[in-house]
């Protein structure tokens, strides 16, 4: 799409593919939901708390960006900037996939050492670490952080696909010379050479100038206007029979002079 075809506005933009949007909402989604799942592990379990930290903290940043996204492209488009948005892809997309494996190993780990129970007793009090280290874990807490560990390697691919598709169309934008920023002026928009080179071979046609509405006469100019043409046709009969008269005498007077000429 071409600068002059770009809404107001909008110029700094690239033109992103129609699914961008709805892969904006799927990250929206799957950061809420571990979001929430972590805030509940954080409440209600007694390990990997600091893992669950991290996994809320990383998925406030992917919520806030991606509102941010959704609102410049159709609210507030003056506050997009799109090399701010290639770097925190990048950022967060690294973000979740270390996080995740970590999350991942760490759950592995913990499973393999103390077991896992369907109906497992209270746990000992904090003081108590060593009896904590063999007390086995509940199958529910288990599944939370391996829910956990999965939307986060479900965002990694989601913001992995996002950077590459900010890589490409920011790509596609600096070769049509479209700018970072918002523009002040419309005018102030750089012109693509190929765009420049079909406006300088266009044929420029001349334009007549407008011309004077007819105005319908009225009444009285017909009168005046049959009275003129029946005084032009009179006059012109008038001329044409003075001038067979006058052919007419000059044959005459040639005739009189040949009689002359026969005495």
């Amino acid at each position: 799409m071409d600068a002059s075809e770009r809404p107001r506005g909008q110029e700094h933009i690239p033109e992103y593919p129609k699914l961008w949007i709805w892969m904006r909402v799927f990250q929206l989604v799957v950061g809420l939901a571990v979001l929430f799942l972590s805030i509940h592990a954080l409440e209600g379990f007694r390990f990997l708390q600091d893992l669950s930290i991290v996994m809320i903290v990383i998925s406030v940043i992917s919520v806030g960006l991606t509102i941010w996204l959704i609102v410049a492209q159709f609210s507030s488009p003056r506050a997009f900037r799109y090399w701010v948005t290639l770097a925190l892809d990048f950022a967060i997309f690294v973000a979740w996939t270390v996080s995740g494996s970590i999350l991942v190993s760490h759950t592995s780990a913990l499973v393999a050492q103390r077991g896992v129970g369907h109906h497992v007793p209270p746990a000992p009090a904090p003081e108590h670490e060593e009896e904590q280290q063999h007390h086995p874990l509940h199958e529910s807490h288990v599944s939370t952080f391996y829910a956990i560990a999965g939307l986060a390697c479900l965002e990694f691919s989601l913001f992995c696909s996002s950077w590459i598709i900010d890589a490409v169309v920011i790509r596609r934008h600096r070769q049509i010379g479209l700018p970072s920023k918002p523009l002040k002026k419309r005018a102030s928009l750089p012109v693509p050479a190929a765009v420049e080179r079909t406006q300088t071979k266009q044929i420029v046609v001349p334009v007549s100038p407008p011309q004077k509405p007819r105005v319908k006469p009225t009444l009285a100019e017909r009168v005046e206007m049959l009275f003129r043409g029946q005084k032009q046709e009179e006059a012109g009969v008038s001329e044409g029979v003075g001038f067979e008269g006058s052919e007419e005498g000059g044959h005459g007077g040639r005739g009189s002079r040949d009689g002359g000429d026969g005495v």
